[in-house]
């Protein structure tokens, strides 16, 4: 599977189906422009695999973070596979590809965060198969509802 890296906004268009999976309340041109705006603020990568067809099958977003308790870390922001392109090992492989890189990088770990709503279990269920771990809990104050 060769790994794509998502740059251009034609690319970025070319995997939003994918994303929108995953962030419903994105549309296409703030995608984009979000996208393009952290990749040149925070080091932002948009990685992809495409099926036999040459459609998009699985994406995955990563940055560098580093903060005082976590030290230099990998941070995945987004990891989907389109519906139709679960269970044929495309996320593997996005997921193994940054954990290679944060290697490389000599970085301490890599880290994400998953909601606890329904329906993401199977994910939950992806990150322990390799190897992660739940470590604590994360708080949101929403500031835009109060």
């Amino acid at each position: 599977m060769t790994i794509h890296t998502a740059k251009t906004s034609d690319q970025l268009r070319h995997v939003y189906p994918v994303i929108k999976e995953l962030r419903p309340h994105l549309t296409e041109e703030q995608f984009v422009e979000q996208a393009q705006r952290q990749m040149q603020a925070h080091g932002y990568v948009l990685i992809y695999v495409e099926d036999a067809t040459g459609k998009p099958a699985a994406v995955a977003g990563y940055r560098p973070v580093e903060m005082l308790h976590w030290s230099k870390v990998l941070y995945i922001d987004d990891l989907v596979t389109a519906e139709v392109a679960r269970g044929h090992g495309f996320a593997d492989h996005l997921f193994n590809f940054i954990v290679n890189q944060a290697r490389e990088q000599g970085l301490a770990a890599v880290h994400l965060d998953s909601g606890t709503h329904a329906g993401r279990w199977d994910a939950h269920r992806f990150y322990l198969k390799h190897g992660m771990n739940i470590t604590s809990y994360h708080f949101v104050l929403d500031l835009k509802s109060k």
